[in-house]
């Protein structure tokens, strides 16, 4: 029998409601993330199923804000059993908030090896982007220059 796996559930309608410090804090807490000793001035950060140690801090999804330019991304971490099991009922949630992004936007083009689309329908000013980067899932917000 499989321990039980607790992941959170950020979906597009959670990330196209993103505009603000506070609707992001909304939407991670919401979904059970945990603030981050790592906080500061500059830049929140939260972490889901976070644990604490002598040697830091480890979750299975990050999110992260900064005010000053009001970009978020979150960050998830894909083991072998999210990608062993990302076709069935219990896909990795950057997997399924990709296909959303894709089916709900429009291709924008290519930044930073970022696949960025526009998504007229969301609350925040830019582009969303999302990429695989060492063995992660990351979606990314680009606000507008």
């Amino acid at each position: 029998m499989l321990p039980k796996i607790i992941i959170a559930q950020i979906t597009y309608n959670d990330i196209a409601s993103i505009n603000t410090l506070q609707s992001f804090q909304r939407v991670v807490i919401e979904n059970n993330f945990e603030l981050s000793a790592s906080s500061n001035d500059t830049i929140t950060v939260y972490g889901h199923n976070l644990t604490k140690d002598s040697t830091g801090e480890r979750a299975n999804q990050w999110a992260y804000y900064k005010p000053e330019s009001t970009g978020f991304i979150f960050l998830f971490v894909l083991n072998d059993l999210s990608r062993l099991i990302q076709s069935g009922e219990l896909s990795s949630p950057y997997y399924k908030a990709t296909e959303e992004i894709k089916s709900n936007c429009s291709f924008y083009k290519i930044i930073d090896n970022y696949s960025c689309y526009s998504c007229p329908q969301s609350k925040y000013r830019g582009k969303i982007g999302f990429k695989l980067m060492d063995g992660n899932g990351m979606i990314r917000h680009f606000p507008n220059e």
